[in-house]
């Protein structure tokens, strides 16, 4: 099995309101996330590629237009509506983010989506989230 990935950034602000109010994250702060997109292949295409990383311009451009410098816990903000994970982003954890994320690819139209097996997400250099179809 071929695996490739390649990281993505944004900035966004949240809140973690299930927490107890003495807890840092229960204040809204930012973070500058890094998304990992990790895609495999049994076998390679005509350029001896899993997935061209041209094709991943896409995935960038909705990063930048849905989810960079917005408030992840807005319920009113028309680009983090999802039918699949919106009930998530009420705790916008990593692990809320890494799995809305990965629904969005696999539900896109994107040619290179059913190459997709997890996404990553990093609110900082030494914590991360992963989220894996299996």
């Amino acid at each position: 099995m071929y695996q490739i990935g390649k990281s993505f950034r944004f900035s966004a602000a949240h809140h973690l309101p299930s927490l107890p109010a003495s807890h840092k994250c229960h204040a809204t702060h930012g973070h500058n996330y890094e998304v990992e997109l990790h895609l495999q292949a049994a076998t390679l295409d005509e350029h001896a590629f899993v997935v061209d990383y041209g094709a991943l311009a896409e995935f960038k451009q909705w990063l930048a237009n849905e989810l960079d410098h917005t408030d992840l816990n807005n319920p009113y903000h028309p680009r983090l509506h999802h039918p699949h994970v919106a009930s998530e982003l009420q705790q916008p954890s990593a692990e809320a983010l890494a799995a809305l994320i990965y629904d969005v690819i696999v539900a896109s139209d994107w040619d290179w989506a059913d190459f997709l097996y997890a996404v990553t997400v990093r609110e900082t250099e030494n914590t991360y989230a992963t989220f894996r179809a299996y």
